[in-house]
């Protein structure tokens, strides 16, 4: 017998592409305007914004900042 939700979707514990793209805009004084189609992960938003506010990186950091954002 076949789940419920198989007629209608998926549920959270199923991995999709569709599901796995973020879009993610930094706006704000000192952003350059510019787009980009790399890869990047959702680790890399913390680092990210550490980087904009020049603060420590959160403990257990795993991702890096966005080059393009803060412009190095």
């Amino acid at each position: 017998m076949l789940p419920p939700y198989s007629k209608t979707g998926t549920t959270h514990s199923v991995w999709n592409s569709y599901d796995a793209h973020i879009p993610l805009i930094f706006m704000g004084w000192g952003i350059k305007h510019s787009e980009s189609n790399k890869q990047y992960h959702m680790t890399d938003i913390a680092p990210t914004v550490s980087a904009l506010l020049h603060i420590q990186f959160p403990s257990g950091n795993v991702g890096n900042p966005i080059t393009e954002v803060i412009g190095r």
